[in-house]
């Protein structure tokens, strides 16, 4: 295959892919992605859910935070270059095509304080679900079943510095 031929196939597969974005957007289909929380303001990175393989595991996920965070500071917020990826709170949307659902993986901060113990259904505090609210309007999960849970990843630089109260009990394995 020659060069030409080889540049013809790859014009004509972003050319299908941006075809297929155009057409997710129009259809305002569901997202996964990355999302902080900074200094009051929800900012996300995602992408539409069929762009994206599933892994072996059968989940999609998107890109990792630290990729996010360095790509949004560089494009929007030069002044937050000093700041690393984990100091706010943040969290993940991915989605199980086994089980054919949204799984939204939240910072300990964006939970409720009182919730100690992890829970079948975990409990957000009305300002985080006010918050929670605008991260499936961006990521057009609105009327999409969506399971929160806690991640052990996702600790803030707040998080960190609570790290010993009893909230985090059970993730140390107290």
């Amino acid at each position: 295959m020659g060069n030409q031929e080889r540049d013809r196939e790859v014009i004509e597969i972003i050319r299908d892919i941006e075809e297929r974005g155009r057409k997710l957007y129009e259809a305002q289909a569901p997202k996964i992605g990355v999302f902080y929380l900074v200094d009051g303001t929800v900012i996300c990175d995602g992408t539409y859910r069929d762009l994206i393989e599933p892994s072996s595991d059968g989940i999609r996920r998107w890109r990792s935070h630290e990729e996010c965070w360095r790509q949004l500071v560089q494009q929007f917020r030069k002044e937050y270059l000093d700041i690393d990826e984990y100091h706010y709170p943040r969290g993940r949307i991915n989605y199980s095509d086994d089980r054919k659902k949204y799984f939204a993986y939240l910072d300990w901060c964006l939970i409720d304080p009182d919730q100690v113990e992890p829970m079948p259904k975990i409990v957000l505090t009305s300002a985080n679900r006010a918050i929670f609210n605008q991260v499936l309007i961006e990521f057009n999960l609105t009327d999409q079943p969506v399971e929160i849970l806690p991640s052990i990843e996702y600790h803030c630089a707040k998080c960190r510095d609570d790290m010993w109260s009893p909230r985090y009990k059970w993730e140390r394995g107290d």
